[in-house]
């Protein structure tokens, strides 16, 4: 985890056990086995100061947890030093605390990353498709233009369309400021909506290349070249696997 020393984390977790082991001697641990080894939230009951250290000393050391703290916490100089250093963020209880949120989700995110390898499959030019007779086709165009028309998207959490919505932001829009969006899971469908002059949509050029009915056109920053990753879990023989698998696929895109 990016952010704050892991370093530190593991070098004051056995300390602090032996601290806690003091208080209470004997402790017993059940369900352990429950936890998913990737990224996770953990609840527990809270109805003292060590109940939450009580559920990271307990469980595995190789495991970091990053702890949601009520942010008064962090009003304490050595306090709130010390548990930053751990990791902890703070919340505000009194308030919808949508950053706090945000960082949680952040943090699971970047957990979950953790787990996994990749390269570099190729780069690949990521373009604005339309019908070919279509007003856009060759063109450059602004964002402002495209808002009158239908938007084709993928499903949410699909790569095309997560840099599509990215890339909006960058210009202050969504892709809720087009005149109709339509969702659709599929590629051959968004190319035969497109090419019938049902829509535009933005994809890499190879799912289209060879379709003389598609046009294209840029738009910047929303088009340009991506890269196009094999993603993998990490200790595992997958690696090699996937670069066995792609490898006649990078000698036809040196």
């Amino acid at each position: 985890m990016s952010g704050f020393p892991q370093k530190f984390y593991h070098a004051v977790f056995w300390p602090i056990r032996i601290l806690m082991g003091f208080a209470h001697p004997i402790v017993h641990v059940r369900g352990l086995e429950n936890i998913p080894d990737g990224p996770a939230v953990i609840c527990c009951n809270h109805s003292s100061f060590s109940d939450a250290i009580w559920v990271i000393v307990c469980s595995h050391q190789k495991r970091i947890f990053r702890t949601m703290a009520k942010k008064e916490l962090f009003s304490h100089r050595v306090l709130g030093w010390f548990i930053t250093k751990l990791g902890a963020f703070p919340v505000d209880r009194e308030a919808n605390d949508i950053h706090a949120v945000k960082t949680a989700l952040g943090v699971l995110r970047e957990g979950d990353k953790r787990r996994y390898d990749s390269f570099l499959l190729r780069e690949e030019p990521y373009i604005g498709i339309c019908a070919a007779g279509h007003r856009f086709a060759g063109r450059r165009v602004s964002p402002e233009e495209l808002l009158s028309e239908t938007l084709l998207l993928r499903e949410p959490g699909s790569g095309t369309r997560s840099i599509l919505e990215r890339e909006l932001m960058q210009v202050s829009y969504n892709t809720a400021a087009f005149s109709r969006t339509i969702c659709i899971s599929s590629f051959p469908v968004i190319r035969a909506l497109t090419a019938a002059n049902c829509g535009i949509s933005f994809l890499y050029e190879a799912v289209v290349r060879g379709s003389p009915e598609i046009g294209s056109f840029t738009c910047p920053p929303l088009t340009g070249r991506h890269e196009l990753n094999v993603v993998f879990l990490q200790h595992t023989g997958a690696g090699s696997l996937a670069r066995e698998f792609v490898a006649p696929v990078m000698e036809q895109f040196p």
